[in-house]
């Protein structure tokens, strides 16, 4: 079934605050919901939810609005874009920063949290790993801070079960939150501290221990590989932190794990598992997401090897899964006329 293109969104000339938007806000916000929300999606439909569940919602809080423009900018700038209409983006994305961190901080003071808020951090969030390679390393802060507001709220626990678009475009926000915290974390010499950090938490929030997931073999609409999958991308980081030495031998959980990716890869080249999206899928798209599933268990595969068992990257195992993943990629559509 072909998939309906976003419906188009009439954007506002003015803050929620009643400031007016200017020519160059505008703009960052029309980036934001056409393409910034679109490369967050492995689908059409996915951006849809996020178009039509966050962008009213962002239209209604001055903290979400400057946490979307300013991802907009750091988007412009990880792209090698440095000015917007005669303005350097990082003077844009500096401004908004030092506006609309304050908002966000004194919402965060109330202690209510709920999705809005949680959505603002992760955005800011995203902004600062847009924007790493001009030297803002927050990000691991800001997810430490997300984690402790979603263990004490406990928020999350109505995305497993959508019942409206802030909630459905949250749902796979969440999930971008959990992928995020596999990305490799940055030595802490090469950390410089914000002036102004992103969260400061309200005294009265607690930090709980995590409750265990479920985790599904079923191909996530949002992510383009399973939950189970990023359940062991998340153990992999775990294990490599605790390894005693580099010349240690892999220990008897990495061996476990890489046998549980092994058997992964197996079970789901002989039965295809299911992929969890609201739209109706055409033999086509189902395809195409099996095949970016693949290509992630093997990128998991090379990131056991490297981190757990300190492979160089020129070693058989490796360049097998090199092999496999070119060989999928090639037999995709996707950038195809």
């Amino acid at each position: 079934m072909p998939v309906e293109p976003p419906t188009s969104l009439t954007l506002p000339r003015h803050l929620p605050n009643g400031v007016p938007l200017s020519p160059r806000y505008q703009r960052l916000l029309s980036h934001f919901t056409g393409d910034i929300l679109a490369s967050l999606s492995c689908h059409p439909s996915i951006h849809q939810d996020l178009r039509q569940g966050l962008v009213p919602v962002t239209l209604e809080s001055p903290q979400l609005m400057s946490a979307c423009l300013a991802l907009s900018a750091a988007g412009f700038l990880s792209r090698g874009v440095l000015s917007l209409d005669g303005v350097e983006i990082s003077k844009i994305l500096g401004h908004l920063q030092s506006s609309g961190l304050p908002l966000l901080r004194g919402a965060l003071e109330t202690g209510h949290m709920n999705e809005t808020l949680l959505a603002t951090c992760l955005i800011w969030c995203l902004s600062d790993v847009f924007t790493y390679r001009q030297g803002t390393s927050s990000w691991r802060i800001h997810l430490q801070g997300i984690r402790a507001l979603l263990d004490g709220d406990r928020t999350h626990r109505n995305f497993a079960t959508p019942s409206g678009a802030i909630q459905l475009a949250m749902k796979h926000l969440y999930q971008l939150y959990l992928a995020l915290r596999t990305l490799p974390y940055i030595p802490a010499s090469e950390i410089s501290e914000p002036a102004a950090p992103l969260l400061v938490l309200p005294t009265e929030t607690p930090v709980l221990n995590p409750e265990p997931a479920p985790r599904s073999p079923a191909i996530d609409g949002f992510l383009g590989y399973s939950d189970e999958l990023l359940d062991v991308i998340q153990q992999i980081d775990q294990l490599s932190r605790v390894s005693p030495s580099p010349a240690a031998p892999p220990s008897s959980a990495a061996a476990s794990l890489l046998a549980r990716v092994q058997a992964m890869i197996r079970r789901d080249a002989h039965s295809p598992p299911t992929i969890t999206i609201r739209t109706p899928l055409s033999p086509e798209s189902g395809r195409e997401f099996l095949l970016c599933h693949q290509v992630f268990q093997q990128a998991t595969l090379i990131h056991l090897y490297g981190r757990l068992y300190r492979l160089p990257s020129r070693s058989p195992p490796i360049q097998s899964a090199v092999r496999a993943m070119q060989d999928m990629l090639g037999n995709m559509s996707q950038g195809r006329p």
